[in-house]
């Protein structure tokens, strides 16, 4: 008896991160959603521009998508097209539509000139309508909900060789490049 609230405590809070689990993954779903179809668009039909409307492209895709039964929540600067670095692993926002020459360009010099426009990051929230605390609320009153934040950059270009760590990425191919002869 004497443990009997304990033990409440702890499948309350069991409770709770798991549907805080479940509300991360739906917004993960939607920001890399979002940032697939702004790569998918990030270059005009031709590849000779960066399209201005991917951002716009990425934001509808992922704010069509639910949390909850909510929409997703996603701020304007919350979708930025820019660089992908392979090298430092990191995203640099670049707002430019110009596009660098590639050619007679090595991929490591590529890799470091943050004005090489190759991939989009969208930024899924639960910030206005917080995701749901069903036993939290017990022990604090003040508490409502967990606010919770995840993002995605999908990129334009080689994979590459990807480490077993990198598996987890959304990765799209090209269907040409799995047939041979149909």
């Amino acid at each position: 008896t004497i443990l009997l609230p304990l033990l409440f405590g702890f499948i309350a809070l069991g409770i709770d991160l798991g549907h805080l689990y479940v509300v991360r993954n739906e917004l993960q779903n939607a920001a890399d959603a979002g940032a697939l179809a702004g790569a998918r668009f990030l270059l005009n039909e031709d590849g000779t521009a960066i399209n201005e409307g991917c951002n716009q492209i990425a934001y509808d895709t992922a704010v069509a998508n639910m949390s909850e039964k909510l929409p997703v929540e996603v701020w304007n600067e919350d979708v930025q097209r820019g660089h992908w670095s392979f090298a430092t692993r990191t995203f640099t926002p670049n707002d430019s539509t110009v596009m660098v020459p590639i050619w007679d360009v090595s991929f490591d010099e590529l890799d470091v000139n943050p004005d090489f426009i190759n991939a989009v990051r969208v930024e899924a929230r639960r910030e206005t309508h917080q995701a749901l605390a069903f036993f939290v609320r017990v022990f604090s009153s003040d508490f409502q909900g967990f606010t919770v934040r995840t993002d995605a950059v999908a990129y334009l270009g080689f994979a590459g060789t990807l480490n077993p760590e990198d598996v987890d990425q959304p990765i799209a191919i090209c269907k040409d490049a799995l047939l041979i002869d149909g």
